[in-house]
């Protein structure tokens, strides 16, 4: 099957008609009866009047080809069959054929752009003319030939093809789909502005329901195309229906329905909703339509919809803040016919309007009724509410069915409501926060602790593997004055609340290394005597230790090219387990390793080939409930070859606009774990990697550039990632973020920028997501300058990176020669390793 896709233009923005046309005063003379033109090329500005409304040239073209600039004007309603306008399009030596066409100059005759000059598809029947009734079409492709191989979401378009002349005749939302049980084979579908120019096209959709597809637009009025084409060689009997709806007065962001919390609306129609959008959530591309809710300061919106019975639909409600805004302030898609319920906190002063979106996952018609409400935020609902809870006090019945939205602070977010506590803790002091289950529907408890309502970052976390195992958290405060933490307490399940009783122990002298946030530097070659498990803290067990006792954290710095081995020796009756983790919110152990018998243990803590110090986290106690002392050691040692190529600065983010570069894709279209064919540099363009000089490329959909000296390489997709250099495969690999990565509506552009010999080849990775990593969307570009040899990696957007894999602690950073055994790696499986306000500037050493 052939993988998802849809190309919309913006989150609610309308298609403009086509502008390629004559604008330029209208022909009111007589017609041309003369022989052909042999008079020099036109050069004047462009037309900028009304259309031709004169009789038909019938003469031909013969003379030098018109060369002044793009008609930009209103659409030629007329048949013009005289000698052809100079549009965008005539770009070879003139009009040697009938002319132009009606509202696009795309026939015969003129010279195309965009899929390597192949011609339109003969146009089929009389074409469709909207808004009205429209009959269903049903045509075959089998036996018809193929003029377009690929389009923007399908690259393997490669069955026979159809075109249709679209005509809009006012603004409407419209819905072609080939979804029906009579189409036989697995279709794509494609509308242009501009048959023959696929950097025309601004919706593509293939698979949008089953093999079948479905395209949502607001047009314009104007002159459109419509491909139905063939995934791979596809082809059959298809039916295709078009629909047209006229569009509601909120169809636009600009124009919001004001709703009134207690004031529901009932009978809103989706088939009146505007452009779709990917915003927040990228399954959705239902059209929208948007209304304006105030919610009073202090306050908790709830805002509910509930779709009509037929057609049922799943319904998706997301909150802006405003018309442009990037984000969403929150979002959810409930399920089919269900309804759904979206809540989110005022916590400000003043009353605050918020956008309202409703849509469907798919181009549904459906109908739904929308009605919100406002309540006082009480104690605990938000994090500038929080309920205090001293040391040494315990809080009984503590039920989350009270709690506020669902926080994505730290790595372990909880899809639950929590609540919020605060919990201040005296200098030189710590507190352990639990959580225990309590009632008839017991719940797993998870406790979150952050610094402020402003930071999202975790100092720790800790999920409770059971019912009966209370959740636990440790505040220490190491500093001189007393300082407040924010505790949130939730329950594991987002449908079913919890209660709990949250108790905070009294305050006791903190010692260094009991809390993750607060370890104890362990300098690389350093040795730490007498370090006593019995003053460290307890914590639960965890993903690679069944059980354990008490445990204290360090930290260990590795510089480049170093490799920090950590050694721990017990003293009698002790067994100690060392862990390495990425982090402190992270609850899998990179690495273990335990004691018996009191013999010493040692872990390689981390291996560090890249070019600027790393930390590990590292954790040692012991295995049971015995105590005792250890000696802790750091044995610093060389990598062997560790030479860097590069020298490597951070330069701030600048990505390069790819809209008009050249789509890059697998013969079959981007699927997990794919790879292009091997594909020649730009001519003359001449670029060393490692010293190695390189021609030929490949672009795997898992985040790296595959570069080969020539035409005979074999390009690998590769999903794991590597250290580099490396000899293992894949090698002259130029990697801006190697990782598993997946395309949902991804797509890969190249373009060649600037000019010779300062030009650089960008690659550039738009909207890819990451495996088993939900909400992660990621946009980055690798940069190769021709000349000097130079690489850079930009990193243009990155939403829904709220766990250390999403922001780089599984990928590679880096480059490498072709036979593995040169390069440089930037970053390798750490946290942060990339940021979308700096890029990575590799420049060669030599």
């Amino acid at each position: 099957m052939a993988a998802s896709a849809v190309g919309v233009v913006g989150c609610s923005d309308p298609v403009s008609p086509i502008g390629s046309e004559d604008a330029g005063g209208s022909d009111t003379g007589g017609s041309d009866t003369g022989g052909s033109d042999t008079g020099p090329s036109d050069t004047g500005a462009r037309d900028t009047g009304g259309t031709d409304t004169g009789p038909a040239d019938v003469g031909t073209d013969s003379g030098p080809a018109d060369a002044g600039p793009a008609d930009a004007g209103p659409a030629d309603v007329g048949t013009d069959t005289g000698p052809a306008d100079a549009g965008p399009l005539d770009a070879g030596a003139g009009d040697a054929g009938a002319g132009d066409a009606g509202s696009v100059d795309a026939t015969t005759g003129d010279a195309t752009t965009g899929d390597a000059g192949l011609m339109c598809p003969v146009l089929q029947g009389t074409g469709i003319t909207v808004p009205g009734m429209v009959a269903n079409i049903t045509a075959m492709t089998t036996g018809g030939s193929n003029r377009n191989a690929s389009t923007t979401c399908q690259a393997n378009a490669g069955g026979p093809d159809h075109a249709y002349n679209v005509t809009v005749s006012r603004r409407a939302r419209v819905v072609f789909s080939t979804a029906n049980t009579g189409t036989t084979f697995d279709t794509v579908l494609a509308l242009r502005r501009n048959c023959t120019d696929r950097a025309t096209e601004f919706s593509c959709n293939d698979d949008g329901d089953g093999t079948r597809s479905v395209i949502s637009n607001v047009l314009d009025p104007g002159s459109y195309t419509l491909l139905v084409d063939g995934y791979s060689s596809g082809s059959g009997t298809y039916v295709l229906s078009t629909t047209s709806y006229d569009l509601a007065a909120n169809a636009e962001c600009a124009m919001p329905t004001p709703l009134t919390a207690g004031m529901g609306l009932s009978n809103q129609q989706l088939g009146g909703a505007g452009a779709a959008s990917t915003a927040c959530l990228t399954s959705s591309n239902g059209g929208q339509l948007f209304y304006s809710l105030t919610i009073p300061a202090n306050s908790l919106a709830t805002i509910r919809v509930t779709p009509g019975m037929t057609p049922a639909f799943t319904p998706v409600i997301r909150l802006l803040d405003a018309c442009n805004a990037t984000a969403c302030l929150a979002s959810t898609t409930g399920t089919s016919g269900t309804v759904t319920s979206l809540t989110f906190a005022n916590n400000g002063t003043a009353p605050r309007t918020v956008l309202v979106s409703v849509a469907s996952t798919t181009p549904s018609v459906g109908t739904f009724s929308i009605d919100a409400t406002t309540t006082t935020l009480m104690p605990g609902q938000s994090c500038e509410m929080p309920i205090p809870l001293m040391p040494g006090q315990s809080i009984m019945g503590v039920d989350t069915s009270m709690g506020a939205p669902a926080s994505a602070a730290c790595a372990v977010a909880a899809t639950a409501t929590p609540r919020y506590y605060s919990v201040t803790v005296p200098q030189g002091q710590r507190v352990v926060v639990s959580a225990t289950s309590t009632g008839s529907t017991a719940r797993a408890a998870t406790l979150r602790v952050i610094d402020g309502c402003t930071n999202s970052q975790c100092l720790d976390s800790y999920t409770s593997p059971s019912t009966t195992t209370p959740g636990q958290v440790i505040l220490s405060n190491g500093g001189t004055a007393p300082r407040t933490f924010v505790v949130l307490a939730s329950g594991t399940s987002s449908t079913t609340a919890g209660t709990f009783t949250l108790s905070a122990s009294a305050a006791a002298a903190s010692a260094p290394g009991e809390v993750c946030a607060a370890p104890i530097d362990l300098a690389a070659g350093a040795t730490l005597m007498n370090q006593d498990t019995a003053t460290a803290i307890a914590r639960p067990p965890t993903s690679c230790s069944a059980t354990e006792g008490n445990v204290r954290h360090y930290r260990v710095i590795v510089p480049p090219g170093r490799q920090i081995v950590v050694r721990a020796t017990p003293s009698a009756g002790l067994n100690v387990r060392i862990r390495h983790t990425l982090t402190c919110t992270t609850t899998s152990c990179e690495s273990s390793a335990a004691s018996s018998s009191s013999a010493a243990v040692s872990l390689t803590a981390l291996t560090n080939p890249t070019t600027s110090p790393r930390d590990a986290i590292i954790s040692v106690g012991s295995t049971s409930t015995t105590n005792g002392t250890y000696t802790l050691e750091s044995i610093d040692t060389a990598i062997t070859g560790f030479m860097p190529r590069y020298t490597v600065t951070q330069v701030p983010t600048a990505c390069d606009d790819l809209a008009m570069g050249t789509s890059l894709a697998p013969s079959a279209g981007w699927t997990d774990d794919s790879v292009t064919a091997i594909t020649a540099l730009p001519t003359d363009f001449a670029f060393s990697l490692v010293g190695d000089r390189q021609t030929h490329y490949a672009v795997s959909s898992n985040g790296f550039v595959h570069l080969f000296p020539n035409a005979m390489g074999s390009p690998l997709s590769s999903f794991s990632n590597q250290l580099m250099p490396s000899a293992t495969t894949p090698n002259g690999v130029v990697a801006p973020l190697w990782d598993d990565l997946v395309p949902n509506m991804g797509t890969v552009r190249s373009a060649v920028l600037g000019t010779a010999p300062n030009r650089r080849f960008v690659v550039g990775w738009n909207n890819w997501g990451l495996i088993s990593e939900s909400g992660v969307v990621l946009t980055f570009q690798a940069k190769l300058f021709e000349t000097t040899n130079v690489v850079e990696f930009h990193y243009c957007s990155a939403t829904g990176t709220t766990t250390p894999r999403s922001r780089g602690a599984s990928a590679s950073i880096g480059v490498e020669n072709n036979a593995g055994t040169a390069g440089v790696l930037v970053q390798y499986e750490r946290d942060n390793a990339y940021s979308t306000a700096q890029g990575y500037r590799l420049t060669p050493a030599n």
